[in-house]
Formats: structure tokens, sequence, C-alpha cells
């Protein structure tokens, strides 16, 4: 005989228990749903192990240089829904020209840096729809401390670039209107090439890998919080703000200017005037650059950089801002201009 299953109506005490199991496994299941973000499962990724880039530490620069595998690709998409990026990299093998000039561009870096490199970058991959040009991210130790690096580099941007083609991209791209308000030029006429693009990419990307595990400013996968230890350079702009819990200027003249400013989303929409407001008031702060004063870890990677490009490797670092057709405002190197001379003595110690 059939037995009639029971409808909604009936009196069974099963009833309750099996509704109370399917509660149970709903909370579960939403609470787990809410609990696996971007954020904590990048923190949880096999790829911020040094044991999953232990088979690079021995290999020769050259073996170093690869398309991104699986599991990077999989961290970067992650990081950038939680920055609110759209891009959504895919793995790419750079043509052999492209190659050429990025392991010329690192044998022209003075001695100094390329002797860094060996013990702060584990490797170098390469991908396209990274979201911006280049991207360094932490490696911990088996004790959870941070030692080295891994370092990204959107082959689909700069495959084409010159010089100053994609520096003037890179400034522009905070803004929502006129894509030439600001050209940057870090190569004269003569040195205007993908290889000069590439290897200041690559010094800034290098200022963050060198900032790992070094006492030079706070983790930047870490929370913000107030520590006792003095940060170095951090300290210089600076300060944690105890009531609103995150990293702050400073300088409050900046603050209001820099708020809304996003580099690679053309987010920041106002007029020309303010613009140039902004420039004014940064060329009389101790910042290298505006991308310099969006993070304090940016900070560093763009001193450093363009310490290394300008002051050793001689090249030129200077924005032009037009309106209507015209130059309303030059705006040069904090080193050139002696704004900044604490973070000059900083970078040259540190270079030593």
């Amino acid at each position: 005989m059939i037995k009639e299953l029971p409808n909604c109506h009936n009196n069974w005490p099963g009833n309750d228990f099996i509704m109370a199991k399917l509660i149970i496994f709903f909370i579960f299941f939403i609470s787990c749903s809410f609990l696996r973000t971007p954020e904590t499962e990048m923190k949880k990724s096999i790829v911020r192990k040094i044991s999953f880039w232990h088979q690079f530490a021995s290999l020769p620069l050259e073996k170093k240089l690869l398309p991104a595998m699986p599991e990077l690709i999989d961290y970067i998409t992650m990081d950038n829904e939680k920055e609110g990026f759209p891009a959504r990299p895919v793995a790419v093998s750079p043509d052999r020209q492209f190659m050429a000039d990025f392991v010329e561009a690192i044998n022209e870096l003075p001695d100094t840096v390329r002797l860094k490199m060996k013990s702060k970058v584990l490797a170098i991959l390469f991908v396209e729809k990274l979201g911006g040009s280049g991207y360094t991210d932490v490696v911990l130790d088996e004790k959870g401390q941070e030692v080295s690096s891994f370092i990204v580099f959107d082959y689909g941007i700069l495959k084409n670039v010159t010089a100053n083609s994609w520096a003037s991209w890179k400034e522009n791209s905070a803004f929502s209107m006129e894509n030439n308000f600001a050209r940057l030029k870090i190569a004269e006429k003569k040195d205007d090439n993908r290889k000069n693009a590439l290897k200041f990419i690559l010094l800034h990307e290098l200022g963050h890998a060198f900032s790992v595990g070094e006492k030079i400013h706070p983790s930047w996968i870490n929370s913000p919080k107030k520590d006792d230890a003095p940060y170095s350079f951090f300290d210089l702009s600076w300060f944690f703000n105890q009531n609103k819990k995150e990293y702050q200027l400073k300088n409050a003249e900046l603050l209001p200017l820099l708020h809304k400013i996003k580099f690679y989303t053309h987010s920041l929409n106002d007029n020309l005037k303010d613009r140039i407001e902004l420039y004014e008031k940064l060329s009389k702060s101790d910042f290298p650059s505006l991308y310099g004063a969006s993070g304090y870890a940016d900070d560093f990677a763009e001193a450093f950089a363009i310490y290394v490009f300008n002051k050793i490797l001689k090249m030129p670092y200077e924005v032009t801002l037009i309106s209507e057709g015209r130059t309303a405002k030059v705006f040069k190197s904090c080193f050139e201009d002696k704004r900044c001379p604490l973070k000059e003595k900083f970078i040259q110690e540190y270079l030593r």
C-alpha cells in the first residue's frame, strides 16, 4: 500500500523537524555566502604563500618572466572585484620583441636596484585586461610574515605604448574630461619608446615590492591600525586617523581635493579650474606626483620610481597642464623642485 504523504496541514511531528533542518541549512548557506567575500578568499589563496613560489626562487631572471598561471588569474579577479574594477584578466605570452625590450629595461636599471630584485621579486607575470598597467602583491612565509612579492604587467596596455603616451594616459586616467588635459613627459623625443615606458612602470612596481616586510609604510593587505613602531617613509606625509580608522594625508589642503580621485576609472568629473588648483597645491607639497598623493603605498612607489628615473637615470619628469589649448601650469618632479628633501634623503640611504 502506498502511504499518502502528509500535506502542510497535517499535524505530523516530523514536519517541524524537517523544517528546522531546512532553516538551519538555509542560514548556514547564506552565512557562508556572506563570509566568502573576495577579500576573505584572497587571504586564503595559495598565491600568497611562499610554498607556491618556491619553484621560481632559484631561477635566472629570464625564467621568471611568464604568463600568469590560473591561480594568479583567480586571485587578481578577486582583487578587481574587491576594488570595484570591471576588468577580468586573462593570461598571455608577450611577443619576442616585447620581451627583449622588457629584459633590456631591467638590465639598464642601477645595480643596487637589480640586486634588491633578487630577494624581493619572486616572479614577473603577464596578463591582459588587468585593470591597470602593473600590479604587485605580497608573499607570506610559513609564519605569515611578509617576505617577498610577485609583479604582474598588462601586455595588452603596454605592447604598443611609448614612454610619453603611456605616462600621459595614466595621468589623465583619473579625470572624466579631456584626455589631453595633462601631458606627462618622462622621455625626450629620441628616448620616447616602449622600453623606457616599461622601465618607469617597472620601477614603480619595484617600489611596492621593495617595501614588503620593511618598516617603510604599513602593509596594504591589513586593515588600517595604529602602530607604535615608526614607519620611516610613511610618517613624513601620513598618519593614522583614530576616529575614522584610516590612514590620511597630513596635508589638510590636499585632502578634500584628492578624496574623489581614483586612477584608471576616469571618475573625477570636475572643471579645468579645479584641476589646475589641485596641481597648484600639489606643487607646494612633498608628494612626488598626483598618483603618489593618492595613497601611502603609491607615495613611496612613485617617489622611488621618479627618483631613480629622474635623478639617477637622468630622464625628465614634467607634467604640462593644458587649458584652452595653452599651457596653464608645469608640474615638475619634487626632487627637481627641492620640495621633498626628506623623501630624497630616505631613498638615497635606502639605495646605498
